[in-house]
């Protein structure tokens, strides 16, 4: 035990003494956290996970109280990189399957961003999605195109699998949607329109222009970020049988910075759909670039 604590320190000591994982705690609450990871990196030390603990400690001891950069604001043309892990795969109120991984990659420049990304779970049965969506951004101001494509999809018809360059109405899973949305700091407001693929979700099978409307509002409690949401449809659409509420919920995160560049946030949610009288809470943690 003596011998694993004098290690231990002389990690902690090394990690102090070195420019790049010093630590500069913006309140009491970073100054905590870092404190307790501390205590259970030891625990896994005195476990014998060695290796663990020490990747997990420098790790750890870089890892808070930086600006986070909004990386489409930045001037001249930049490169985005991304990967969150979810415990559950929950969007616009609707489950999409078990725990996930989202990896994505962006180009901007004045404004404008180029994003595509791919999720896929751990199960080989869940569906997998792809999308890619053009973006311009000004201040408050977001207006998007995006192609969503699923690798099966649930209709009227039944479940059915899709090849991604099938882009007949009836037979791809493909949906196109433009989005506009106006964020005024202390609320966001976003409309959201699939205008086409497959959308034939009315009762006559004719095109249902599925759409999707969210409000929602920041708040931050300590050093954490939440945020509440209100997500409706307004007729009947690929949501809902006719106007509905169909996702509400509240997102808490916290963002911890490695030196300049690396972001990783760490949230945790909570997600209702009154619609389907569905309730999901799952926790998250990303990897930015």
């Amino acid at each position: 035990m003596t011998a694993k604590l004098t290690f231990f320190l002389k990690i902690l000591k090394i990690c102090s003494e070195n420019e790049t994982f010093c630590v500069k705690y913006e309140n009491n609450a970073d100054l905590f956290l870092s404190y307790l990871c501390g205590l259970i990196f030891y625990i896994i030390f005195l476990m014998n996970n060695k290796l663990i603990a020490i990747i997990c400690m420098f790790a750890t001891v870089s890892l808070f109280a930086q600006e986070e950069q909004d990386w489409q604001s930045q001037e001249g043309a930049h490169a985005y990189i991304a990967a969150d892990v979810v415990g559950q795969y929950i969007w616009r109120g609707f489950d999409y399957g078990g725990v996930s991984v989202t990896s994505a990659i962006g180009v901007a420049r004045s404004g404008f961003s180029l994003t595509a990304y791919g999720s896929a779970g751990f199960d080989a049965q869940q569906t997998k999605t792809i999308g890619v969506t053009l973006s311009y951004k000004n201040k408050g101001l977001t207006a998007m195109i995006t192609d969503f494509w699923y690798s099966d999809a649930y209709t009227p018809l039944g479940k059915f699998p899709s090849k991604y360059f099938e882009y007949d109405a009836k037979k791809t899973t493909h949906i196109y949607e433009a989005s506009i949305g106006y964020d005024f700091k202390y609320l966001a407001v976003e409309w959201n329109t699939f205008f086409g693929g497959y959308d034939f979700y009315k009762s006559n099978q004719k095109r249902a222009y599925s759409t999707y409307v969210e409000v929602s509002a920041p708040f931050r409690i300590s050093a954490v970020d939440f945020k509440a949401h209100l997500g409706i449809t307004p007729w009947e659409s690929y949501y809902a049988k006719s106007f509905n509420v169909v996702n509400t919920g509240v997102k808490a995160e916290k963002k911890f910075f490695v030196g300049d560049k690396l972001v990783i946030p760490v949230s945790a949610q909570i997600i209702v759909n009154p619609y389907s009288e569905q309730v999901y809470m799952f926790a998250g943690v990303g990897f930015w670039l």
